[in-house]
């Protein structure tokens, strides 16, 4: 009984021992720092301009969505259907009515900090638009609105 209680003693004291090397903090000031780069999981994963269809040809890259055209996963898993809409955040003081207007987009939703759900016109090319309003000066982010059936079994 005494070996047994001897040698936990022993191996507690040697796992201390080296959690204890591993402690050591460096208390000096970082040289240079960096801004951080904020994105979202999407934009890393490179998911959030990549989107899929199934064709006769099996699944391919898609250069043109429309509104109600189903997009699938890289393997062709059903994904999500577009619903014609875009996800903007306008930077603040940026009028939405007329952020719209100019872009022919009627706002469908606003909250206070400028956060905008805008729907486009039936038949629009959805990635074109996309990318016109993420090159506009005005906006902070965007991305194109999909219907995700997450009720069925994957």
């Amino acid at each position: 009984m005494k070996a047994l209680n001897l040698s936990l003693v022993a191996v507690a004291l040697t796992l201390s021992a080296q959690a204890m090397a591993h402690d050591k903090v460096d208390l000096v000031e970082p040289q240079g720092e960096t801004q951080g780069v904020t994105v979202s999981r999407a934009e890393f994963l490179g998911t959030d301009n990549q989107y899929f269809v199934k064709t006769d040809a099996g699944v391919k890259q898609a250069k043109q969505l429309t509104k109600g055209q189903k997009v699938v996963t890289q393997s062709g898993k059903p994904f999500a259907e577009m619903t014609g809409k875009l996800v903007v955040k306008l930077k603040p003081g940026v009028s939405a009515e007329d952020f719209a207007k100019v872009h022919g987009l009627k706002v469908d939703w606003q909250n206070k900090s400028n956060l905008l759900l805008l729907a486009a016109e039936d038949g629009t090319d959805l990635i074109n638009l996309v990318n016109a309003i993420k090159a506009s000066p005005e906006v902070e982010r965007a991305k194109l609105d999909r219907a995700i059936a997450k009720q069925e079994v994957q």
